[in-house]
Formats: structure tokens, sequence, C-alpha cells
């Protein structure tokens, strides 16, 4: 993106991504009612440092309250603004936003420049915990006055708008507000999104009421949204089928049965893929030749059947064929049980026969994926593999001090910057592999400080052509953010990394 790249949005805009292929009700948006809204889970705070912009269940909760100071746009690869009124640079190192005049939080105090930079450097304090304090970390200072916000990063990234749009920068909360602890704001969280929270019942749902200060009337469209957890992908459906809500995120699985139960999908499709990353610190994946014998070793078109029974297809290459930045020629390395079998009885012969431990979050999803991929390796000869599930701060644990030999994370992304640069270059703290090459490094930041698409192009494709040599990981499945809705609700839309925007939602009377 160029400087000035991006221009005011319109006060009724469409907002951030109609679903491709939905199907709700026909006509003008409708105004009033309540729609109840099912995710598999609730955060534990309301803090936006504590949110998850590339989650569904928090991107749903996040944008109700906070909105979004930016939105990406998949046509262009470019930025459109919300809450902020331009992000533009120069050089990629220097950057000024703009707020909207006279944007609110929802008890009337102004959305400045200062509330931005207050939430920025809240991300960046190590005692505040923040999910998004690597995002944060970019910014090398921040300066308010009035609704400008004056930004130099620590260094040059003409994409840096993406690395705003994809984390909890995007989310703006009231400083005073966050002042007054946990317990007080998660009773009462002040944000300028379209929603203000009614009533939290713990482990139950949050009842959330129209936000009449929000800065694009006529939405929201509706009076309540109610957001409620439940775990279990069948009950969700089976809720829904009942009408016992209007909208839910889904699995691949879950959405492919929508249609026979008379209901429409929404669909945000991501690049990247969902992956087990190989720990490539130590033996026995320090070595690239085993890494890409385990990679051969999995039949990737099994595996998707055996997940996702016909209602998906499984990963080809990084970027999907639809993509902007797809290039073809530049396939994962496939299926190969001759030349596996091969790799793990070298590895046998020099008395180091492959034994390794995959370990996912103790969710059945992904404990199926596991014990697919265990039993696939078992029909080989001289490989052994445990399989472990742990809960999120168990893992998070793990990944922070690489104690583990491979381990499932979700590298699925609507732009791949930030996630591939955090994910793959040396020494960033989100490069759980520990994956270190200079070609890829150099290949990633090229693609950080391209102002321009070829250029892009280019510096990703040089990305896939090292990611295919080394095998940092084992690729799983592509990803899609998914929400299944009664037929008589509309207005779901998606920006980023599948985050799940609802100020547009309706409800036909």
């Amino acid at each position: 993106m160029t400087a000035g790249a991006l221009v005011a949005c319109g006060g009724a805009s469409d907002g951030p991504g109609a679903a491709p292929g939905a199907a709700g009700p026909a006509g003008p948006p409708v105004p009033g009612g309540t729609a109840t809204f099912l995710v598999y889970t609730e955060p534990a705070r309301l803090d936006p440092a504590a949110l998850v912009n590339s989650s569904t269940a928090d991107s749903t909760i996040g944008n109700a309250l906070y909105g979004q100071l930016l939105v990406d746009d998949p046509a262009s690869g470019g930025v459109v603004p919300r809450l902020a009124e331009s992000l533009t640079t120069t050089d990629g190192l220097d950057w000024v936003l703009d707020l909207r005049d006279g944007v609110t939080f929802s008890d009337g105090s102004p959305l400045d420049a200062a509330a931005v930079v207050a939430n920025w450097n809240r991300h960046k304090d190590r005692a505040v915990g923040s999910r998004s304090a690597s995002a944060a970390q970019a910014v090398a200072a921040a300066t308010p006055a009035g609704r400008t916000v004056t930004i130099r990063l620590t260094e040059p990234n003409r994409q840096f708008p993406q690395l705003v749009v994809n984390s909890a920068m995007n989310w703006i909360a009231s400083p005073a507000a966050l002042q007054g602890g946990t317990g007080a704001f998660d009773a009462n969280p002040v944000g300028a999104g379209p929603f203000v929270l009614r009533e939290w019942r713990r482990q139950d749902q949050l009842v959330l009421a129209r936000n009449s200060r929000y800065y694009d009337p006529p939405r929201p469209y509706l009076d309540q949204l109610v957001v409620k957890a439940i775990p279990d992908n069948e009950s969700r459906l089976s809720t829904l089928q009942s009408a016992g809500a209007d909208a839910a995120i889904a699995n691949v699985e879950m959405a492919g049965r929508a249609g026979q139960a008379d209901l429409w999908v929404a669909k945000d499709e991501l690049d990247g893929i969902t992956a087990n990353i190989f720990n490539t610190r130590k033996a026995p994946f320090d070595d690239p030749a085993v890494r890409r014998a385990v990679v051969q070793a999995i039949d990737l078109d099994g595996l998707t059947e055996v997940l996702y029974k016909g209602h998906e297809q499984s990963p080809r290459a990084m970027f999907r064929e639809t993509a902007a930045l797809h290039e073809s020629g530049l396939d994962f390395v496939r299926f190969d049980r001759d030349a596996a079998q091969r790799e793990f009885d070298r590895l046998a012969a020099a008395g180091t026969p492959l034994s390794f431990t995959l370990t996912v979050l103790n969710l059945s999803e992904t404990v199926t994926m596991a014990q697919a991929v265990q039993a696939q390796l078992q029909g080989y000869r001289n490989v052994t593999v445990a399989v472990q599930a742990v809960d999120s701060s168990t893992r998070a644990a793990q990944l922070a001090n690489g104690n583990f030999d491979v381990v499932n994370v979700n590298m699925a992304f609507g732009d791949p910057e930030p996630l591939l640069y955090q994910s793959l270059k040396t020494g960033s703290p989100q490069n759980y592999s520990g994956i270190t090459d200079p070609q890829l490094d150099a290949a990633l930041l090229d693609g950080r400080t391209s102002g321009d698409l070829p250029g892009r192009k280019d510096a990703y494709r040089r990305v896939q052509q090292r990611w295919n040599e080394l095998n940092p990981a084992i690729p799983i499945s592509s990803l899609a953010s998914l929400v299944v809705v009664r037929p008589e609700t509309g207005g779901i839309g998606f920006y980023g990394n599948g985050s799940v925007v609802v100020d547009g939602v309706w409800k036909a009377s």
C-alpha cells in the first residue's frame, strides 16, 4: 500500500466484505429485534489486550464492543478506514493515523489520538500480558495530537495497516475505563463499537444492547445481540435448526450440513494453513531430510477425507488460486510413501529410529486430526508417534519455551503480513519452529517493505520456495471463517483473518 491509498468511508458504508455466496433475506436491512449468535467459547476477559482478532469467538465480541479502526479490502489488497479516517506513509517507517472527527466512546468521552496511543502502549506493557504484544512492539513511538497520531516504527513496513487490522490494536477501549481494573472493566467495558454490554452471565452468554452513539448510523440494525457459548458443534447446529439461535460459528463439517437443514453459510476463505510445526532446534527435526520425509509420509487427501468427510479439499499451496498473491508451481511437498520409508529406514539403520510426540489442543477436532496423523504414520516401519492433548495455557508455555517435538498451530491469514513474518523470521518470538534461514528472512522482509503487488508477489514466491525446501511444518488443512445462519438473518461480515463483524446483522420481520 502506498501513501494516500486510503480514503474515507461514507457514513452508511456497506462495511467489510459480505460473505461470498451469502443467501440471507432479500431486501433492505430491517431495524430492531434481537439476534442470538453462538460461539464455541467465551473470553476470560473483555479487555482488548486479552482478545485475539484472529479468533472467531473473540472477534465477534471484540468487534461488537469496540468496532474497528480499519478493515482490509480483499479486492484491492489495501485497507479501508472505519473509526479511522486515514493511515498514510511516504517511506514505510513514519505513519500518520487520522481519526474520524466526532467519534466518541459509548459513555460520550472522545475517541481521540491519546486514547489510541494509551491502548497501543498497554499492549507493549508486559504486566498487561497482551495477546497482541508482538504487533504493538513494531511501534517505536506514537505521539498523539488531537485526533492525529504520528507513528514511527522500529523498522520500515509498508504493510503496517495489515498489522493493525489483524491484531487487537484495531480495538480501542476507553483508557479511563481500563484504569478501573479488570473486574470493573469486565462489568462495564467502554468502547466505540456498535454494542454495549448489558449483562454477562459467565460460561453462558453476553447480552449486548445497541450503542446509540455508534459512528455509522443506522447501524447497528439490531436492538440487542446475544452471544452464547456452546462448545459442541452438534449442539450449535441443532440449536440453530430449532430456531434457538440465529447464527453460529461453524467448522467445515457443520457448514457442509447446513444446506440440508435449510440454513445458509457465510464464509470467508483464508490463505495459509493450519499446520503441525516441527521444532527445528533439536533432533530429530533439526535435520531437513527428516522433516521432508514426515511431510512426504502424510497423505493429505486421505487426511482431509477423514477430517471433513468430503466437505473440504486438502491444501495445495500457501495461497489459494483466487488470491492476489497466488503463483502457480509452488505446491507443498506432496505424498511420497516410498521416499518417506527410505528415510525412516536410514534413521533406523543409524540407530536413531524416528520417535516423536504430536501436541494439540484438547479439542475434539484437533485430537481427531492428531489421531489420524498418528494412524497414517503407524503404517510405516521405524516410526513411533505419541499424541499429547493439552489446554491452551500449557500449549502456550510449550511454544514459548520450545518444549515440544511437533505442535499444531494456526497459520491461516487474510494477508500474509504480519503472520508469516512473525512465524518464520529468524529471532521472532512467534517463530515457534525456530527455523533460521537467511534467504527466507530476506524474502519475508521484502514482502513487508514492498509497496506494490508485483514486488509482494515476487517476495512471497521466494518465501514459498524456501518453505518447500525447508519444510518447517506439515500442512494440515486450509481454513475459512464460517458462520451458519438462519434464512431470515443477514448482514454477517468479515475482515482480516476471518474476524466476524456484526454491526450489519439484521433479521427479517
